[in-house]
């Protein structure tokens, strides 16, 4: 004797697996908290001319220029930071014109600041400029820093 059995058909759907994006309020607050410092670091220099040469500064600001040029090439993909992010890496990576004329951008002389005698290096010459015109172009300098 044969018995015939009605099969239910299953179909099965595997859901994709979600990315998480931990990442990503962590680096809209290291991008904040650098420009913030970079900031803070330029306005320190328009006040006392002597930090351009001062060792400790040097190496700071060289560590905060990097951060902030990491920060803001991946803040470039976040809505929020598009137009500040993009000003920030052209200012950090295109060599300065007038009255700052320099041969070397801020990042590559925050990079091979470490490889240079620090009192000569490029960074603090190009610090040394800032420092003289400050008073004047600081409202054009730290307008890079504004995150609008």
């Amino acid at each position: 004797m044969l018995t015939t059995q009605k099969h239910k058909r299953r179909i099965v759907h595997f859901k994709r697996p979600t990315k998480i994006k931990k990442d990503r309020p962590k680096l809209i607050l290291s991008f904040e908290e650098n420009i913030g410092r970079l900031k803070q670091d330029y306005l320190n220099l328009f006040t006392k001319i002597q930090l351009a040469k001062d060792l400790k500064f040097l190496r700071r600001i060289a560590i905060n220029i990097k951060h902030a040029y990491y920060d803001a090439s991946q803040a470039k993909h976040q809505r929020r930071f598009v137009s500040s992010a993009l000003n920030l890496c052209h200012f950090l990576s295109t060599p300065l014109g007038a009255p700052f004329v320099t041969k070397t951008t801020l990042v590559n002389a925050a990079f091979h600041f470490s490889e240079q005698d620090p009192q000569h290096s490029d960074l603090s010459e190009i610090l040394i400029n800032f420092a003289k015109y400050g008073s004047s172009y600081s409202e054009q300098i730290l307008r890079v820093f504004n995150l609008t």
